[in-house]
C-alpha cells in the first residue's frame, strides 16, 4: 500500500518573496473554500486565515531549499511515499504558476526524491 500526503504549495525564490506574491492569493483561497463548507452546513465556525498555523499544515512555500526541506521532513517523519503539490489555487497569473511549477519540478523533486 502507498501513503501519500498533499500540500498548498508555491516555490519561488524566497519566503518572503512567497509570502508577498503568493499569500493574498491563499488567503482568498482559503476563505472560499472554508465558506463553501460552511455553506453546507458542516462547520459551526468558519476556520480563521492564521498562516502560522496554515504552515504547520497545508500551507508550504518558500525557495527550492525550503520547500524540498519542509516535503522532505514531513515525508520521513510520517513514511510517505508519494507528495501531491496542490499549486493551482488563488487564481496565480500563469507566469507565475509557470515559475512555481518549473521551480518544483527542477528543484524540489529531485531533493525529495533524491534524484
Amino acid at each position: 500500500m502507498r501513503v501519500g500526503g498533499v500540500n498548498h504549495c508555491f516555490v519561488c525564490t524566497s519566503s518572503e518573496t512567497a509570502r508577498r506574491v503568493w499569500l493574498p492569493r491563499y488567503r482568498h483561497y482559503w476563505e472560499w473554500v472554508t465558506g463553501l463548507i460552511a455553506d453546507q452546513g458542516t462547520i459551526d465556525q468558519r476556520p480563521g486565515f492564521d498562516i502560522e498555523e496554515l504552515e504547520q499544515g497545508p500551507a508550504v512555500f518558500g525557495s527550492v531549499e525550503e520547500v524540498a526541506e519542509r516535503i522532505g521532513n514531513v515525508t520521513q517523519k510520517l513514511g510517505l511515499d508519494l507528495h501531491l503539490a496542490y499549486m493551482d489555487l488563488g487564481g496565480l497569473p500563469d507566469s507565475l504558476l509557470a515559475e512555481s511549477l518549473d521551480a518544483y519540478a527542477l528543484g524540489v523533486a529531485p531533493k525529495v526524491c533524491g534524484a
